[in-house]
């Protein structure tokens, strides 16, 4: 009853909701545009068959036209520069030009280039004649040492202590004996292993009211009534919320 005959606009508290644009009506009469009108008509050319067109500006158009090619003449080509080749030139020698270098001397006798032989620099003389008897007075040396000859040394306790190292408390005491917690139901249903002294039920909602949350999300009236339409009737420009048929109008 309290947003009986109001739309969404006087609804809303928030500012984002808002009634649907009016529905556009369809017009009753026709249009005489085309009666009062008349179609205006555009003679289009084609453009491969444009022409330039003169216009009279009071002067004639031949006289625009040029006279270079009656008072000059055309340029003459400039022809195709070949490139001279320079022959050697001759120089005058005082022989003539031969010799008897092969006549007068023999030629000589060449086999080859000979690697020069290297010289073996004599050996230092040393006092012995370079071989050792080593590998025949000696065996090979074993990586594992023999350890058989030392003997096992006896653990020495500090004084006051008269124990050997072991030590007899299983023997002198039993097992404690130690029942394992019986798992007990929780609120939700599921075992518990802690051992609580209280029951785990608790009264703070009993005892306590809820917090009033200040900062809890505001929830505008519109979203808590039915959806609205999406557009409005023919003729009105808002949508108005009917509580006693919970519906738009």
């Amino acid at each position: 009853m309290i947003h009986d005959n109001k739309c969404v606009c006087e609804i809303c508290t928030c500012g984002h909701h808002h009634c649907p644009p009016h529905m556009r009506a369809q017009p009753t009469g026709t249009s005489v545009f085309k009666n009062d009108y008349v179609p205006f008509k555009i003679q289009k050319e084609p453009s491969f068959n444009k022409q330039p067109q003169y216009k009279q500006r009071g002067y004639n158009p031949n006289d625009l036209k040029s006279i270079y090619n009656q008072d000059f003449d055309k340029k003459k080509p400039q022809l195709e520069r070949v490139n001279r080749v320079q022959q050697p030139a001759i120089i005058q020698l005082p022989f003539a030009k031969g010799s008897e270098y092969n006549n007068s001397y023999v030629p000589h006798q060449y086999d080859g280039r000979q690697r020069p032989v290297e010289k073996q620099q004599p050996m230092p003389s040393m006092p012995f004649n370079q071989n050792t008897t080593y590998n025949n007075d000696f065996k090979n040396f074993d990586n594992k040492p023999d350890r058989s000859h030392k003997q096992k040394q006896q653990q020495q306790y500090p004084p006051g202590y008269s124990f050997n190292g072991n030590t007899t408390y299983k023997d002198n005491f039993n097992k404690h004996p130690f029942d394992p917690v019986k798992p007990t139901l929780s609120i939700h249903g599921k075992p518990s292993t802690t051992n609580n002294p209280f029951d785990g039920s608790t009264i703070y909602n009993n005892s306590y009211k809820k917090y009033p949350g200040a900062y809890d999300k505001h929830i505008c009236p519109v979203e808590e009534l039915p959806q609205r339409p999406r557009n409005c009737s023919p003729g009105k420009n808002h949508v108005t919320y009917q509580s006693a048929q919970k519906s738009w109008v």
